[in-house]
């Protein structure tokens, strides 16, 4: 069923793609439709243009020398320079936020007996092929072994949820009533926080073993055969949630809130 489905696919997409040089929306060596300004204009593509066979269909892609960026959920070909810029960012970033330390490979072998955790790249085109937007993610490529047990962080259920909203909307007899004046700065009000790249911001715990990763091509030290030890939780880790649900609760804790009982993410 399956196979059939993904015919059925391959040959909408390439009826689509028919109709749409009939109409002049599409030209080979080109991502996407064209301005319209664009319908009657030969453009050389910037990129060379090579044939890839697929399906019993020949489809012209723009390749930057040997490197053929594609989008993780769609499959779509991104620009190479988008891509590159995008990586560099995410690097940058690492650097910043003093993710790792760089180290010789094999201090990973000493030291924990294996290789260093391999990386990936995903890259996603957040807007259309007008306004693209590449966001590229570095992540870990860490598999759980025979026999180790999996890692989880709490997740909040639905009842968590309204449990909150109950309490900001009753008054609870024996407590001070709610202050529902929206001027007054100790009014109740309920706030939804959005910690973006939660987990570097949860350090490595002390006495932990350490995590080894390897650097990605694009970073400088690749090449003189270093890799990066963990000093903030990387995506892709085993340890990574449950290292953020640690590092948040501990500080929730040391502001005086008191964690739940029957659900850890109630404070």
């Amino acid at each position: 069923r399956s196979r059939r489905q993904r015919q059925m696919c391959i040959r909408d997409s390439v009826g689509f793609r028919n109709q749409l040089r009939h109409d002049g929306k599409c030209k080979d060596g080109f991502i996407g439709m064209l301005d319209s300004n664009l319908e009657n204009t030969e453009v050389a593509p910037q990129l060379p243009v090579f044939s890839i066979q697929h399906g019993g269909e020949t489809f012209k892609v723009q390749i930057d020398g040997d490197a053929i960026y594609r989008d993780d959920l769609t499959g779509q070909l991104l620009d190479p320079a988008l891509v590159r810029a995008a990586r560099k960012k995410e690097l940058d970033f690492f650097e910043a936020k003093q993710v790792w330390t760089k180290r010789p490979v094999d201090e990973a072998r000493r030291k924990t007996g294996k290789p260093p955790i391999t990386v990936r790249w995903v890259d996603v085109n957040k807007g259309d092929d007008t306004n693209p937007n590449i966001r590229s993610r570095l992540v870990a490529r860490q598999i759980r072994q025979p026999g180790e047990e999996a890692i989880f962080a709490p997740t909040p259920p639905l009842e968590s949820l309204r449990t909150i909203i109950s309490l900001a909307a009753t008054n609870v007899e024996g407590r001070a009533p709610h202050v529902r004046d929206p001027r007054s700065e100790r009014r109740t009000q309920i706030s939804a926080i959005d910690i973006s790249r939660a987990y570097f911001n949860a350090s490595m715990e002390d006495g932990a073993e350490p995590t080894y990763v390897m650097l990605p091509p694009e970073h400088p030290d690749h090449a003189l055969g270093r890799c990066g030890l963990l000093l903030k939780h990387m995506y892709g880790t085993r340890a990574a949630a449950d290292g953020w649900q640690q590092e948040y609760s501990g500080y929730m804790k040391s502001i005086g809130f008191v964690q739940g009982e029957a659900s850890p993410c109630i404070f």
